[in-house]
């Protein structure tokens, strides 16, 4: 009976057998990978616990990358000890244009100016300023620099000058800094954007930043061809500035001169000062590009500070003045890069190109200016080129000083043959005119193989005067006399002799003529001597000027 019940009991005996078998098997494969109690026990008792473990291998993994990292950074601070990553060891400088902005060709000199190829994709805009800060904030509007208003058209590249300053005006010194432009866009002025990030080097020398050219003003200059004939390339265009009208902005005095004349893209025109006379400047500037007929050009007055002085001899830079103007004579002449043929008579003795013709009594000194002298006995001196000037248009002497003298200049073809004892000695076919100043008589020298002369009684006038005579064409020849520098009181002869034909390369001669009195001591003497192009029709392109800006 009771082996009956324990059957009924227990009908599945035999499974739960089974089952005991399996639970075994699976406590050997958990003894196998748990610890032991003692095991848990020995561990607790070193303070050991699975968390600890986990801490563990995260130091571990610090500790090696760790090292890594300072042997990293030790590394890097070799390398720029070393000067691997300084701009001013390796690099001549880079210039990373933002977004929509064209930056290339930087070129850094020592006084903070940083030249670079600029331009802009989305145009077209106007820039009417620079700025250039060691930071990418935005400058203020005193830290722009303004300049000539310059039209930027889509993906053209322009020469732009930003100024950065320098700690250090050496070769080498480093600027790392911002590039930003002030334009006008689709009508609203103002803009201020950054379009550029700089690292750049001073590869190029420059003058100190404080005498950094920063245009402060500039005014807009219209040069009308009223004629129906074009002017010719790099003409030399008469420009007179009444200094009442910018009292407060320019400044000159044969020492310093703040103002140049530029194109519209900043370009410096090579201009040189005449004269300062009764409140107007007299200047000259060389036109590169032709004027066409019944046409315009537009080019600029930038104005500087009133302490810095854009005075220079360069003809690239800034501006000239006639030599007795300077200083140190001739200090400031850029004469020859502004006419055609110039001559300012530095130094002492004929140069090189220049020749005595004739002397008969008369005497002349090469000083720092030319000076003839009339010894009151009816003599006469005259010296020439041995070199043809080309191309012909207008010789003109400027005479600083004297008095009962008869300065004589000439243009010829040929330098092989002199003509003539009375009054001077000149070149053989030419045309040149002699200028009694005591007298008031303008007379046509004309030499073929003899000599003879076509007097016209005009006003005497004492010096300062400036002589011309221009040979344009066969039976086209001019003279003209002006006095005091003053180009509204000129005074004109002219002459339609064909006797000579005009050869496109001439001859200089100057000199004293007699005086064609014994008691007419005196004599006079020149600074400079010119040729300039003759302009259309013998007119002057007209000159307006626009507002200061």
């Amino acid at each position: 009976m009771l082996k009956k019940i324990k059957n009924r009991c227990f009908p599945n005996q035999i499974n739960v057998q089974k089952t005991r078998t399996s639970h075994k098997s699976s406590l050997v494969f958990l003894k196998k990978v748990l610890p032991s109690k003692k095991a848990i026990y020995d561990k607790k008792l070193l303070g050991v616990s699975s968390n600890s473990f986990r801490a563990q291998s995260a130091m571990e993994y610090l500790m090696t990358y760790g090292w890594t990292i300072l042997l990293i950074a030790i590394a890097l601070v070799a390398l720029f000890s070393l000067g691997i990553f300084n701009i001013g060891t390796h690099a001549s400088g880079s210039c990373v244009a933002n977004s929509g902005y064209l930056c290339s060709d930087p070129i850094f000199a020592t006084n903070g100016t940083l030249t670079v190829l600029a331009g802009e994709s989305f145009g077209p805009i106007t820039v009417t300023g620079t700025a250039c800060i060691n930071s990418t904030t935005a400058p203020s509007s005193a830290q722009f620099n303004a300049i000539i208003p310059l039209s930027l058209n889509t993906g053209v590249s322009v020469p732009l000058n930003f100024y950065c300053g320098l700690q250090s005006n050496t070769l080498g010194s480093a600027f790392v800094g911002t590039l930003w432009l002030q334009y006008t866009y689709s009508g609203v002025s103002g803009q201020e954007v950054n379009i550029a990030k700089t690292a750049i080097k001073a590869t190029v020398s420059g003058t100190s930043s404080t005498g950094t050219p920063q245009t402060e003003y500039y005014v807009p200059i219209t040069i009308q061809n009223t004629q129906n004939t074009a002017t010719s390339g790099n003409f030399q265009e008469m420009i007179t500035i009444t200094e009442s009208n910018y009292a407060s902005y320019i400044s000159f005095n044969g020492n310093v001169a703040n103002f140049e004349y530029v194109y519209q893209n900043g370009t410096i025109i090579p201009s040189w000062i005449e004269s300062n006379n009764s409140g107007t400047l007299t200047t000259w500037a060389r036109i590169a590009p032709s004027i066409p007929a019944q046409s315009q050009i537009k080019i600029y007055m930038a104005v500087v500070a009133n302490t810095m002085n854009l005075l220079s001899s360069s003809g690239t830079t800034g501006i000239g003045e006639a030599p007795q103007l300077s200083p140190t004579y001739a200090e400031y002449d850029n004469g020859a890069n502004v006419f055609n043929y110039y001559e300012n008579f530095a130094g002492s003795g004929l140069p090189s190109g220049w020749q005595e013709l004739t002397s008969s009594g008369d005497t002349y000194t090469w000083d720092n200016g030319v000076t003839f002298i009339n010894n009151g006995n009816g003599n006469y001196v005259s010296i020439g080129t041995t070199s043809a000037v080309s191309p012909s248009g207008i010789l003109e002497v400027g005479i600083t000083s004297g008095s009962n003298a008869r300065p004589t200049i000439e243009l010829a073809t040929s330098d092989t043959q002199i003509e003539g004892n009375q009054p001077i000695y000149m070149y053989e076919n030419g045309y040149g005119q002699s200028y009694g100043m005591y007298s008031g008589d303008m007379q046509f020298e004309i030499l073929t193989t003899s000599y003879n002369n076509a007097p016209n009684s005009k006003t005497a006038y004492d010096s300062p005067i400036i002589e011309g005579v221009a040979w344009t064409a066969t039976g086209s020849q001019l003279l003209e006399i002006v006095p005091n520098y003053n180009y509204n009181n000129m005074e004109t002869v002219s002459e339609t002799n064909t006797a000579i034909s005009l050869s496109t390369s001439l001859y200089i001669m100057l000199g004293q003529a007699s005086s064609g009195a014994t008691s007419n001591t005196g004599g006079f003497t020149a600074n400079w001597l010119r040729t300039r192009s003759y302009p259309p029709n013998g007119v002057m392109p007209s000159v307006s000027f626009g507002a200061l800006s």
